[in-house]
């Protein structure tokens, strides 16, 4: 049996008041107002991660500083709880918020989720400034006979804020009150005061690393060291979907293997794997409707930074000159020539390279020693080289978001995929009969 509101609840508040000391409290209380009253936004907020639909007939509601009466959980007290009754069926989840460098504590989690096994909330949502590259992805880990019965969900506060603000830019909220609520919503998630931030820098061990990497000095898997890099590199992965989709106004995701979105263990593995064995951070980003993944690179080794979109050569077009063309149409942003093309052949010949520059002055520079064939796949890559600002901890990540976002406004928004042309219809043709009675009309 859930909380009642009345006995075990504080009711949410758009402009709530309170400490300095309970301010994170506070931030949710203002966010979990607007839940209710704004449509579509719970949708919105989580996106597709909670197991509810959310429709017309729906009632949201949402309290803060819930309370238990079972004398085993008297000292547990999470932050919101949110209940949505569709008619037919009811979800609901418990809420622990932080703010500022404010960690979840997995003690505090455990008993939050056995508290919510106890009454029979469904979910355990935890909301920081900590980034998880899936909702399923928790930080933490808790046990399976916790997580079997409640799922635990975890949503950074800069997702949260930019799902905000891509519902506003699509102007799906036509009520003008409600969208007055949500853009005043928005400048508070915004506003420095908030405690609300973005994953801003690297570790201290990433100075160390890089030189390691550089030396050619073997890493430990099992280090703490790289643990913490690969616990970065998550983040910051989530982090460049985030300020994608701003930049784009849809929801950009993180994109993972089969077995990774399955387990977050495989994804360290992963990325543990790349780290150690190629001394690289990769990740993948899906954007809405674009040509393909756009991949992001970081080269500890050389330093470098790259980001690139592989696409399929057009088949209609015979000669290599004709196939770069088709490419270099929709690279006119270029026109400093900062872009490489890579060309994949059939067979195993090597792959060659060009600078989009090169290939204006001559579509034919990339061709392979076999004249006679054409390339199959291009690859469409920003290569940025900046050492000094590669080593810092702060300035990587800078580095890293402005060549994402500089890529994708000189090649990924241009870029189509090719489509094979509709097949064309035949010509009529009458028989000898069918001709003669024609005329005869």
């Amino acid at each position: 049996m859930l909380p009642s509101y009345d006995k075990n609840c504080r009711e949410t508040r758009l402009i709530p008041v309170g400490a300095e000391s309970n301010k994170e409290v506070q931030v949710l209380s203002a966010f979990m107002a607007t839940l209710p009253v704004i449509e579509g936004w719970l949708s919105a907020a989580f996106g597709s991660a909670l197991p509810v639909r959310v429709g017309k007939q729906t009632k949201i509601k949402c309290c803060r500083e819930v309370k238990f009466d079972d004398p085993a959980f008297k000292d547990c007290r999470p932050d919101g709880l949110i209940v949505v009754s569709t008619g037919r069926t009811e979800w609901s989840a418990l809420v622990e918020a932080k703010i500022k460098h404010g960690k979840l504590e997995q003690p505090q989690l455990e008993k939050y989720a056995q508290a919510a096994k106890k009454y029979g909330i469904d979910s355990l949502i935890t909301i920081s400034n900590e980034m998880a590259s899936r909702p399923d992805h928790h930080p933490i880990s808790l046990p399976k006979t916790l997580t079997n019965k409640v799922s635990l969900l975890h949503f950074s506060w800069a997702s949260i804020l930019t799902n905000a603000e891509i519902l506003q830019e699509q102007t799906a909220v036509e009520d003008p009150e409600q969208s007055f609520i949500l853009q005043e919503l928005i400048k508070y998630l915004s506003h420095e005061s908030s405690g609300i931030y973005r994953f801003e820098q690297m570790s201290s061990s990433w100075g160390e690393i890089v030189k390691q990497a550089v030396g050619l000095l073997p890493f430990a898997k099992s280090s703490e060291e790289v643990a913490q890099i690969v616990s970065d590199w998550i983040q910051e992965s989530k982090d460049l979907s985030i300020r994608l989709s701003s930049l784009v106004n849809e929801t950009v995701e993180v994109r993972h293997s089969r077995a990774a979105k399955a387990d977050i263990n495989v994804l360290r593995k992963e990325i543990t794997d790349g780290l150690a064995n190629n001394s690289v951070l990769e990740t993948e980003l899906d954007v809405p409707n674009s040509a393909g993944a756009i991949n992001v690179c970081a080269n500890l080794k050389t330093r470098q930074i790259s980001v690139s979109m592989s696409l399929a050569a057009p088949k209609d077009k015979k000669s290599t000159s004709a196939r770069v063309n088709w490419l270099l149409r929709m690279l006119k942003d270029d026109e400093a020539g900062q872009l490489i093309i890579g060309a994949t052949w059939p067979s195993r010949i090597e792959n060659t390279h060009s600078t989009v520059a090169h290939l204006r002055a001559d579509p034919n520079a990339i061709q392979c020693t076999n004249t006679k064939l054409a390339p199959v796949n291009f690859v469409v890559t920003l290569m940025v080289d900046n050492i000094k600002a590669f080593n810092g901890r702060k300035t990587f990540i800078t580095l890293l978001e402005e060549s994402v976002e500089t890529f994708y406004t000189l090649a990924g928004q241009n870029i189509k995929a090719w489509q094979p042309a509709p097949p064309k219809a035949k010509p009529e043709k009458f028989s000898s009969d069918e001709a003669d009675y024609q005329e005869g009309e």
